[in-house]
């Protein structure tokens, strides 16, 4: 489990930086504990297993929820995923009159991210209670610091 004040973990992200602006994003998500859940490399090439292909699925979902994104490369690896996501365009007023009005999905990298973490948590976790694969749920590593319990 993440402990910021024992793994020290700063985010990168921009101060003030609108995050639903155009232009192309690089992101890393890694699971909880580093565990090996997606799959493993054999002879130099990743080989998915079922949850990597949940993963891998889910990704390629993206695109069909927000019009204004398109996928670059990316790779799903045993432990975390690369990608390289574009914002070909800001939603405003003037394309969307709905801005502003409650709607989802959100158009923020933080929201396009949120929402790919859990659509593929909530088909992982799924599978596993329905098949009994294994016991307790899988999740993404914390991306924002958390409060310890004392």
């Amino acid at each position: 489990m993440y402990t910021p004040l024992i793994h020290n973990r700063k985010s990168i992200r921009l101060k003030n930086y609108d995050y639903s602006e155009a232009g192309l994003y690089f992101i890393t998500m890694g699971t909880a504990n580093r565990k090996h859940i997606f799959g493993k490399i054999e002879k130099g090439e990743m080989q998915l297993n079922t949850l990597g292909e949940i993963a891998k699925e889910e990704w390629d979902k993206t695109i069909g929820i927000r019009k204004n994104i398109s996928l670059g490369a990316y790779i799903i690896m045993p432990n975390h995923f690369h990608a390289i996501i574009s914002i070909d365009y800001k939603l405003n007023k003037e394309r969307d009159p709905n801005i502003g009005k409650f709607k989802s999905p959100s158009q923020t990298i933080g929201a396009i991210i949120r929402g790919y973490k859990g659509a593929t948590k909530k088909r992982i976790n799924s599978l596993i209670r329905d098949n009994s694969m294994c016991t307790g749920v899988v999740q993404f590593a914390p991306n924002r610091k958390t409060k310890t319990k004392p």
